[in-house]
């Protein structure tokens, strides 16, 4: 049997008397009970086919025959598999291998309400046809377009249409709709992201981790056996033989491998050399929000604090005139518990798709949880993001002695800025053992996971995820390598909710120098709690106008003309660090901690061997962390 899947035959749905999923309400609005899925090749404007799965719903075991609105995920990861055995023993069931928007509860609601869903392998991958020379782009939106036009042209598919699906199936959705199918009605993009460059490089600090990770997983993927293993890419249904799957796996083999492409790109206008285009601003919707907006597609953002995603969904939500809406949680990658995800994704195509009022679009449009605030109380709502009227809490990096930490210089976080013309410095030599963890085990939340299911009953929940990032204890595996900055204890209460921004003078006795900056909350004990981070290779440093509203932040460019060298004078690094929601409890103190290397989160410059980095402050170089407070 397929791993994870029900029984054989025409699906019936099992509902479960739980409070942990939408169920309850699933069984009391029940429209059909079952499904039968189908599945074929779809030829795309180039003649080049994919594979599609779609599944129609059924009800006493009699096909509905009427048209429904089709929703559906563009996929890397295959739209279905093998079971244990190398076979497809159950034709009609859904792929269990995900949760959220990317598993098979949300197909199954989608259906018994009244919904075709579909699923289908994206070019150059699993049993589609072609090749893939990007990680996801231009060739990805025309195909989203073609298979959008032709979900709408079936006799069982209306001219609306929904997408929805997380992390490169979130993102695919925004490609998408900014090649404008006019029967692209709404989607659902959860944990997306909408910047090639910074998806791989954290201005300039390059992400190694997620391109070996992407070509290993693709390696074990895209190549088909002629003997059909275990749990590994079916055929379409017509292809009883496996002689389409072959042929496709072969065109695959001529795949570019993403780490031939991204280590070639170390700017945002690098030229891929072996397709001469500049990937990073030609698959990025960040260069294409004029016609994202244009498109007039509906979007509900799913994005959390603590997933990369969360400031391209913010940035999307300020400059799009769209209708949206956005839930952000105490998420990492995989997180979306303590709301009822399938119930809200289902009234929002309900009210797109079906023309239902439900009153969705009369309720807050931005939904967020302040991290550390009990689960009852923490859910907060508002028109925009971040909110107005919020006041500025200027921290001053300070030489005095904070007496908090055993870094290595142990400085302050001043509420007084600093006095006389004198430059203090602290001298920092850079630790090579340093690490905040690979990001893709950062991104994922992987060490509290199993405190975090997903479900809205909040008894299911460990109150980790709701009281802090639940990373551990960085006190003496980060703070005490580095450079810390901690403020005096806090006589009230601080929400911090915005971007922090760090403007730090730096010099170094290298021509270029790595920095990371870590926001934490200390505990009375001293235990230090991760809240934000940022990272900038030096050089990278200079700032330019985007040509999208940046709430008044500094961008970087990362242009190949804008790189400066850093040296032995002070320069400015002006940097926002990632969004934050976050209670600072009164007797708890805020801490910049600043790195310059990490041994898992990104390929570094030349050995650091005596490698300085001098931190300014006093002055002329007046160093601060600003904090946006409520």
């Amino acid at each position: 049997m397929t791993r994870g899947l029900l029984s054989a035959g025409v699906h019936v749905f099992i509902v479960a008397l739980s409070l942990t999923s939408s169920s309850t309400s699933m069984a009391a609005q029940s429209i059909f009970d079952g499904w039968v899925r189908h599945s074929e090749y779809v030829a795309m404007r180039d003649g080049v086919k994919l594979a599609v799965d779609y599944y129609r719903p059924t009800k006493e075991g009699a096909l509905h025959s009427k048209p429904l609105p089709v929703v559906w995920r563009f996929t890397p990861y295959g739209r279905y598999q093998t079971g244990a055995d190398g076979k497809v023993s159950d034709q009609n069931a859904i792929l269990d291998v995900s949760s959220g928007s990317n598993g098979k509860a949300i197909f199954e609601h989608l259906l018994q309400q009244g919904y075709v869903v579909a699923q289908a392998d994206i070019r150059g991958y699993n049993a589609s046809f072609g090749i893939s020379e990007i990680w996801l782009g231009p060739q990805q939106g025309h195909d989203a377009f073609d298979l959008t036009e032709w979900f709408s042209a079936q006799h069982w598919g209306t001219e609306n249409v929904g997408m929805l699906g997380r992390s490169y199936l979130g993102s695919v959705q925004l490609m998408a709709a900014s090649y404008a199918s006019p029967h692209l009605k709404a989607i659902v993009p959860e944990m997306a992201q909408i910047d090639h460059f910074s998806l791989f490089s954290r201005n300039g600090v390059l992400r190694n981790d997620l391109v070996v990770s992407w070509d290993k997983m693709r390696s074990a993927m895209d190549v088909a056996a002629i003997v059909p293993k275990p749990f590994s890419v079916a055929p379409v249904m017509a292809d009883t033989s496996r002689a389409d799957l072959l042929t496709a796996s072969d065109e695959h083999k001529l795949n570019t491998r993403l780490a031939d492409s991204i280590l070639q790109m170390p700017v945002r206008d690098s030229t891929d050399p072996a397709t001469g285009t500049k990937h990073h601003i030609e698959s990025s919707v960040l260069f294409k929000l004029p016609q994202l907006e244009q498109s007039g597609v509906a979007i509900y953002h799913l994005s959390g604090w603590y997933d990369d995603s969360i400031r391209d969904h913010l940035t999307l939500l300020r400059n799009l005139n769209n209708p949206q809406k956005i839930h952000i949680g105490p998420y990492f990658h995989q997180d979306n518990f303590g709301f009822d995800y399938l119930t809200e994704t289902r009234r929002w195509f309900d009210y797109w798709l079906k023309g239902k009022d439900n009153g969705i679009m009369d309720e807050p449009r931005v939904t967020y949880y302040v991290v550390g605030q009990k689960p009852l109380e923490g859910w907060h709502h508002s028109s925009q993001w971040p909110e107005p009227d919020l006041d500025e809490l200027v921290l001053h990096l300070s030489g005095e002695k904070s007496g908090s930490a055993r870094s290595f210089n142990d400085g302050t976080l001043s509420y007084e800025e600093p006095q006389g013309s004198s430059d203090g410095k602290d001298v920092y030599l850079v630790d090579e053992t340093l690490s905040l963890g690979d990001l893709i085990t950062r991104n994922t939340g992987a060490f509290r996971r199993d405190a975090c299911p997903v479900s809205k009953n909040i008894a299911d929940v460990g109150e980790v995820c709701y009281l802090s990032s639940g990373y551990p204890d960085l006190s003496d595996t980060y703070d005490a390598k580095a450079i810390t900055y901690t403020s005096a204890e806090l006589r009230v209460d601080v929400v911090v909710a915005g971007f922090p921004e760090v403007k730090v003078f730096v010099s170094s006795n290298r021509e270029d120098a790595d920095l990371f900056f870590v926001l934490t909350e200390v505990t009375p004990e001293g235990v230090s709690q991760f809240v934000s981070d940022g990272a900038i290779r030096a050089s990278h440093r200079s700032l330019n106008k985007p040509s999208f509203d940046n709430f008044g932040l500094p961008w970087h460019g990362n242009f190949s003309p804008d790189l400066t060298d850093l040296g032995p004078e002070p320069a400015l690094i002006s940097l926002a660090l990632k969004p934050i929601a976050n209670l600072f409890e009164k007797g708890n103190r805020i801490r910049l901690t600043i790195a310059g290397y990490d041994a898992k989160s990104g390929v570094p410059l030349e050995s650091t061997e005596d490698k300085k980095i001098i931190i300014h402050m006093g002055g002329d170089y007046r160093s601060n962390l600003s904090l946006p407070i409520k």
